[in-house]
């Protein structure tokens, strides 16, 4: 095979790729299901079609799937737990201050910490040389300032930084609107009955930061 003819095949592939996911996301939604489920399905199954038809490398296909499912399985979970050990139900209540709040635990959450990339220049970082080509493996979570600052609606961090966590530029990751809504939606949900934490178990098995289980109650009136 001529390496025209691979690199019109390539593009096919991604073609089907990408027509599968719009497909889904544009279909109307199944009874039953919330928009933002429907989409997250989307994504999940064209990031598993991808590696069937070897559209993406496997490591692209994989962070794409690994940072759909995460918002769900982790940072939702982490985010209620957070608002109700810190106290944070009232931003969350009010339509003005969500968005900040939403941006700020996420910006804390990174539901992917870690952001892969290949370097298309020279150059030096903290110290260490890397070539053209080189792959790279980001700590966004550090350069959130994720480890020095906690979520804070009244001295939010600057949008370049918290915008961080998904990537900037051509690589800014396509699903932030959806998991800035799907932590939206569930915090408006459960903000008028102030939950409280229960009961918190880590997953010490898991290979990003999650519970294994979690039980929240109402703490307060409507």
């Amino acid at each position: 095979m001529s390496a025209a003819e691979a690199g019109t095949g390539l593009l096919v592939r991604r073609g089907v790729t990408l027509a599968l996911a719009l497909g889904i996301w544009f279909t109307p939604v199944p009874a039953g299901l919330t928009r933002e489920a429907w989409h997250l399905f989307a994504i999940f199954a064209s990031a598993i079609v991808s590696v069937i038809l070897a559209a993406f490398p496997l490591l692209t296909a994989a962070m794409l799937a690994v940072a759909a499912v995460n918002t769900t399985v982790a940072a939702l979970p982490r985010a209620v737990a957070w608002c109700a050990d810190s106290r944070l139900w009232a931003a969350a209540a009010d339509d003005r201050t969500r968005p900040v709040l939403v941006d700020e635990l996420l910006r804390v959450l990174a539901p992917v910490p870690l952001l892969s990339r290949v370097a298309a220049a020279a150059a030096t970082v903290g110290g260490c040389p890397v070539r053209p080509g080189d792959r790279l493996a980001l700590v966004a979570k550090h350069a959130a300032d994720e480890h020095r600052s906690d979520p804070d609606c009244v001295r939010p961090a600057p949008p370049h930084i918290a915008q961080l966590v998904f990537g900037v530029g051509t690589h800014a990751c396509p699903g932030a609107r959806l998991a800035r809504a799907q932590v939206a939606d569930t915090l408006r949900a459960l903000a008028p009955y102030r939950p409280v934490v229960r009961r918190a178990r880590a997953d010490r098995r898991s290979a990003l930061p999650g519970w294994a289980a979690l039980v929240v109650t109402a703490g307060g009136p409507r």
